[in-house]
């Protein structure tokens, strides 16, 4: 459910800016461009966070890998120059 009152700061800020410069990303990815400043188990904490309060969207690609990008809501918080989230 979406929280008015989560504003994404320190670590969710730095996984959404990661998520902007690739558009779209698996956690596999993002984990490896992250370079290891989260294990894994707390990067899918703030993953999932992030996607319950709206910032993030994600769909299955091939092979049932999930992949992320950004709503209209994470491209606001990034530091992205794109225009148009992506639409499913």
């Amino acid at each position: 459910m979406f929280n008015q009152e989560f504003v994404p700061l320190g670590t969710y800020l730095d996984i959404l800016n990661t998520i902007a410069n690739w558009r779209i990303v698996s956690f596999n990815s993002l984990f490896f461009h992250m370079k290891g400043s989260l294990g894994e188990f707390p990067l899918r904490r703030r993953i999932m966070k992030l996607e319950a309060n709206g910032y993030l969207g994600s769909s299955t690609l091939s092979h049932s890998s999930k992949h992320y990008y950004l709503t209209r809501l994470g491209l606001r918080f990034s530091n992205s120059n794109q225009m148009e989230p992506i639409r499913k």
